[in-house]
């Protein structure tokens, strides 16, 4: 938590609000409104900066996401979360980082577009799903496998007993 004398000093103080690297967004503590977002937050979510500004942040949360619930916003308690965060061309997937200003009663959230981790996650889920699937079936092979060769065994024993 920090204390600050103006959302100004709150921009000014943070290193990263204007880099291109990361995406910030400023909210209210009491209403949940955006107060502001940087270049960065605008580029990934492909919203102009004037149409997310004063609308509520739940507003742009999946209708069906259990995160949207303002109490679970204003857990100053809080330090991240993940959402599916509705952008204009996609639904993105944000794990979001909370610093609140307890005496300005502002939210500072710094963003992380984790959409492409859970699409790998995703993937690798699906192969360790197969190889699983093949490595079953090569085992049950390999068990008959040992299975074949006790009862040729047998069956040469048997054999042999036969032509003596």
């Amino acid at each position: 938590m920090y204390k600050h004398t103006s959302l100004q000093e709150i921009q000014d103080s943070c290193q990263f609000f204007n880099t291109k690297a990361i995406s910030v967004l400023i909210i209210d503590a009491k209403t949940l409104n955006i107060i502001d977002v940087n270049e960065h937050f605008s580029e990934i979510t492909m919203y102009k900066r004037s149409e997310l500004l004063n609308k509520d942040i739940l507003d742009f949360i999946e209708d069906k996401s259990p995160v949207k619930d303002r109490n679970v916003f204003k857990n100053d308690k809080l330090n991240s979360l993940k959402i599916r965060f509705v952008g204009k061309q996609e639904i993105l997937n944000l794990e979001l980082f909370f610093n609140y200003d307890i005496d300005l009663n502002f939210i500072f959230i710094v963003c992380r577009d984790i959409t492409e981790e859970l699409k790998v996650i995703e993937t690798l889920e699906s192969n360790l799903k197969e190889l699983e699937r093949l490595n079953h079936l090569m085992i049950g092979r390999e068990l008959k496998m040992i299975e074949l060769k006790k009862e040729i065994n047998r069956l040469k024993a048997k054999l042999e007993k036969y032509e003596s």
